[in-house]
């Protein structure tokens, strides 16, 4: 009889241990709840794999974008040195050709005039001064060079 109150006990201590773990086990779903969660995760898969190329094409594009502009760059650099100099260079070379110039011819250059070819002429004390004026827009370089040497 000892052995049957211990087996009871045995017995009642292992249901209520079975009960106890069967009470923590979720129960499971039915065949089309689990397709219909599997069929909402791929979808997530496809959308998340999706987003993930448009990212990966946007960062190419940007990287092509940082490329050119790095090439942009460089030529703007480029030019920079060149205007740079063509001021500092040569610039200063034509003007003290055209000094040299007007020197012989005794013609004084105007250098403030952007928009015209400005200045007069003095040959000697008896023909005086002869200013000239003369807008690139409405005369040919031809024009204005015979000009000159007429007034000469």
């Amino acid at each position: 009889e000892a052995h049957r109150t211990d087996a009871r006990a045995l017995i009642h201590e292992l249901t209520k241990k079975i009960e106890d773990e069967t009470s923590k086990i979720t129960p499971c779903v039915s065949e089309d709840e689990h397709q219909r969660k599997l069929e909402e995760l791929e979808n997530d898969k496809f959308l998340t794999a999706k987003r993930c190329n448009t990212a990966e094409q946007a960062v190419h594009d940007l990287e092509v974008k940082i490329q050119q502009a790095k090439l942009q760059i460089k030529r703007l650099q480029e030019e920079k040195q060149h205007v740079h100099q063509e001021t500092t260079v040569e610039v200063p070379k034509i003007k003290h050709a055209l000094s040299l110039y007007g020197s012989i011819a005794h013609i004084k250059w105007d250098y403030d005039s952007d928009e015209s070819v400005k200045g007069y002429i003095t040959r000697d004390k008896t023909d005086g001064v002869r200013p000239f004026s003369l807008s690139p827009r409405d005369h040919t370089p031809f024009f204005i060079t015979n000009h000159l040497w007429d007034l000469l």
